[in-house]
């Protein structure tokens, strides 16, 4: 009630990059889903994912660009969320992600546990204004 526009949320598991070939598809999947949200008329997105890539790649960056969308971690460096079994965090790396468009404001964001996965999740609280 009060929104006139749903929120739409998107989310890929990009392919591992461990081979040129692997590399390319998953450079072309997260470049796919950019232009499906770039597509999409409703202001509020939200893109979320193990995209396999850091927030330094450029095509991270591309991302950012073609979609309009915002990051932020609230922190220095990049709240990090593989390999979940290292118990150094200075080993750890981040490649899950959370990006969202400008209409919505993001309150929060934490690196909750791993359930037995090699990823921590990411957790976002976000406040949608009303329509």
């Amino acid at each position: 009630p009060g929104f006139s526009n749903p929120v739409h949320v998107y989310s890929i598991h990009a392919f591992v990059p461990s081979s040129g070939l692997r590399w390319e598809f998953q450079k072309w999947a997260l470049r796919d889903m950019s232009a499906a949200i770039k597509n999409d008329p409703n202001p509020y997105k939200i893109f979320s994912g193990d995209w396999n890539l850091t927030p330094y790649s450029p095509v991270f960056q591309d991302i950012l660009k073609e979609t309009g969308m915002e990051y932020n971690d609230y922190s220095f460096f990049p709240k990090v969320t593989w390999n979940s079994n290292f118990i150094a965090p200075f080993l750890k790396i981040p490649i899950d992600h959370i990006i969202y468009s400008p209409q919505i404001k993001q309150i929060s964001k934490e690196v909750g546990p791993s359930l037995g996965s090699d990823h921590h999740m990411l957790i976002a609280k976000f406040h949608i204004p009303e329509s």
